[in-house]
């Protein structure tokens, strides 16, 4: 209940601030987020959403956060990698379409894929569609200057493994003897 209520609340104060600011293009971020997670209610609990004004669809929150990434002012270019992996997710686990999700659109330049969470992302939705090859190619370039983020090196030593490459056992050895979790 305490978070249905702190999600109305920001729905409201997000619908506030558009019509408040309505040139502040980065309002799209919030709303499009809500109009996508009001349309994955089911059908029957909607009347209930739309009672209180939790409404949208998944369609129109992703058509929102898409013209947001393909117009983003350069001086907010930082959150392009935050919009593109909230596209990323909508379009692979709730679109429903025939055909492949089109999602190198969001991700063709390499700012984006020097991101440990996109390139692990974006990796794991290319094994799922057969595109191993592309999948290690990524995950070979990928560099997490800061911190290392172990587990690209095990989605690598995973895909190599799938792929059969015999050096599949240094990457799985150099994560299991890094990572420290359970």
């Amino acid at each position: 209940i305490s978070a249905s209520a702190d999600l109305l609340k920001a729905n409201s104060l997000l619908k506030k601030n558009q019509g408040l600011f309505p040139s502040f293009r980065l309002n799209k971020k919030g709303l499009g987020m809500m109009h996508a997670m009001a349309g994955l209610i089911p059908s029957d609990f909607r009347w209930a959403s739309n009672l209180v004004g939790f409404e949208g669809t998944l369609i129109q929150g992703i058509s929102e956060l898409d013209s947001l990434f393909r117009n983003m002012d350069p001086e907010y270019n930082f959150l392009k990698p935050e919009v593109a992996m909230l596209l990323f997710y909508l379009k692979t686990n709730f679109e429903k379409s025939e055909t492949e999700p089109d999602v190198k659109g969001y991700f063709p330049d390499t700012v984006l894929l020097q991101n440990p969470l996109i390139v692990f992302s974006y990796s794991g939705f290319l094994m799922k569609r057969g595109k191993t090859d592309e999948a290690i190619k990524i995950l070979e370039s990928a560099n997490s200057p800061g911190f290392p983020f172990l587990m690209l090196e095990y989605r690598l030593g995973h895909a190599k493994l799938c792929r059969g490459d015999k050096d599949a056992i240094e990457h799985l050895l150099k994560f299991a003897s890094s990572f420290k979790g359970k």
